[in-house]
């Protein structure tokens, strides 16, 4: 296959996987219960992103072959720095998560409650 092709190929499905991420993280119906619900959004954007960081990775690759000191080359770093910012990203917030101060009322223990053996009545 000439190399404009591969380009191309490559950027369509890099386009294609980089749309399907998101719409498929904002308009995916969440299924499952309790904390696992919308899981599925999640995970599909993860998918996509994992597809489109494939086509990045080859867009690189076709780059290098690019004339150096010329324009062009840095259009084929774009997916692929788009796919480390993300990467970036979800490292700083596992990070943040991890080492952020808990709240003040963390430590205080939740009220025990007792069971319920009467309806409430209207006094």
């Amino acid at each position: 296959m000439p190399a404009q092709r591969l380009v191309w190929v490559l950027l369509a499905i890099w386009v294609a996987a980089y749309a399907a991420s998101f719409w498929s993280l904002f308009f995916a119906v969440p299924t499952g219960d309790g904390f696992t619900r919308g899981l599925n959004r999640v995970s599909g954007f993860l998918g996509w992103q994992a597809l489109a960081g494939l086509a990045a990775i080859g867009l690189w690759a076709v780059g290098l072959s690019h004339p150096k000191r010329q324009p062009g080359r840095w259009l084929y770093r774009v997916p692929i720095l788009l796919a480390a910012l993300l990467i970036l990203f979800l490292v700083g917030v596992v990070l943040f998560a991890q080492f952020r101060k808990p709240s003040p009322d963390a430590s205080t223990p939740m009220p025990v409650t007792q069971p319920v053996t009467l309806p409430a009545t209207d006094s």
